[in-house]
């Protein structure tokens, strides 16, 4: 119950701060590593001082955000515990975008296996010594848990980052004649790469935050409202938390499934085709998004049928639950525009066109939300089926026309300059 707060802090101080480092970081040739660095330093002294006012605020008024806000008095302290694990989170957050946007996926992949063998760790380790001592096991163990998670990553990220030299200077080699801009704003002094990095961070990093903040917002509008429509249209309060519950624990999850597959993936595209977009390299960007495109529908489509053909299994003998069965196999079908839109956003991202994805996603769930609030008073859960239907096509379809258009419209002078 703790989630949305969680998502609103780390939305604010490092999802987008962590996106647009990403993406910075790969537009640049491997002989900029100090502006590279000063994208980094830059990153973390803002991500890491929002995490920290955030944090204290938390603490602060935690009595108000449990009470008024998440509702549930008994979540104030796993909400102050939890408050510890920001600054981490961010600093975290910032090294893995860091190492992301230069291609190297093994060092955050590291930093996570550790962090999520310390969680796991730390909560066995405090469960059984509970055990042992005679002691109740308490929910705060899975919390203290994270913070011990997210430490160790961050040890680990400064531990990486001293042996590769990320902090060292280094002296350039020799720089080739589409280098000199970049080499006259390395030579203009400290501050002035300072200001040249915040200016371009904060540039995609503000738009890509209040995204995430607002589709918080409205998710969150979404999860109140759909039990309420249900009982609209005729359920009482046990069948429509039922039928939300079944909706949210089972059957989303089932679909989302290899999204756990596509996210990694998502994550080392974003570089790629900022490192195309930096270099004005369109066809490959072109060629980037058209073989992503049909490689992550056809990947939909074989979800589409397998989870088809078995929903009766999964339903009735995985999770007996006869409803689940009918809900997997009526959403099936919007597997291929689920994982399309996943990628596209990276790639719309690596682009550049922040504010474009958040536009697309917040219409995708605003046409969601009419469903839910006018469709399913009048024809039941159906509605939300058509509504996510809908949202998921319109989104696909703005999301492919914007980044064709980015690549169609820079066509001719980068055939010019060749």
């Amino acid at each position: 119950m703790t989630a949305p707060v969680t998502a609103m802090v780390m939305a604010i101080s490092c999802s987008g701060v962590q996106t647009a480092l990403s993406k910075r970081i790969a537009e640049l040739p491997d002989s900029q590593r100090r502006l590279k660095r000063t994208y980094l330093i830059v990153s973390l002294f803002f991500s890491t001082g929002l995490s920290v006012l955030l944090a204290l605020l938390v603490l602060v008024y935690s009595n108000f955000l449990t009470n008024e806000y998440l509702k549930e008095p008994q979540t104030e302290a796993l909400l102050k515990i939890m408050a510890l694990s920001f600054p981490p989170a961010a600093i975290h957050s910032c090294f893995a975008g860091y190492w992301l946007g230069q291609q190297k996926a093994r060092f955050p992949a590291f930093c996570q296996l550790i962090e999520q063998i310390v969680r796991v760790g730390t909560v066995i380790i405090l469960c059984e010594s509970a055990k042992v001592h005679g002691t109740d096991i308490s929910l705060q163990f899975a919390v203290i848990g994270s913070v011990a998670g997210e430490l160790a990553a961050v040890c680990v990220c400064l531990l990486c980052a001293l042996l590769v030299g990320v902090f060292t200077p280094r002296l350039s080699g020799l720089q080739s004649t589409d280098k000199i801009h970049s080499s006259r704003l390395m030579n203009t002094g400290a501050l002035h790469n300072i200001t040249f990095c915040t200016g371009q961070l904060f540039s995609m990093a503000i738009p890509l935050s209040l995204n995430r903040l607002a589709m918080n917002f409205l998710q969150s509008v979404e999860a109140v409202r759909i039990p309420l429509s249900l009982r609209l249209f005729g359920y009482s309060d046990t069948e429509a938390l039922t039928i939300y519950g079944i909706l949210t624990g089972i059957v989303l999850p089932v679909l989302f499934f290899p999204g756990a597959v596509i996210g990694p993936f998502n994550q080392m595209l974003l570089p790629t085709v900022s490192q195309a977009h930096g270099r004005k390299d369109y066809t490959k960007i072109r060629t980037i998004t058209l073989n992503t495109s049909f490689i992550l529908v056809f990947l939909g489509v074989f979800c589409s049928l397998t989870l088809f053909l078995f929903s009766d299994f999964l339903g009735n003998r995985v999770f007996q639950e006869p409803l689940a069965a009918g809900y997997i196999r009526s959403l099936c079908l919007i597997c291929p525009l689920l994982y399309l839109n996943q990628i596209l956003s990276g790639i719309l991202q690596g682009l550049g066109d922040a504010f474009g994805v958040f536009f697309i996603n917040t219409f995708s769930v605003f046409v969601r939300l009419c469903f839910i609030f006018f469709y399913i008073p009048q024809i039941g859960i159906r509605g939300y089926f058509y509504g996510l239907l809908f949202s998921q096509l319109a989104a696909a379809v703005f999301f492919l026309y914007k980044c064709l258009k980015l690549c169609r419209n820079t066509r001719k002078p980068f055939a010019k300059q060749r």
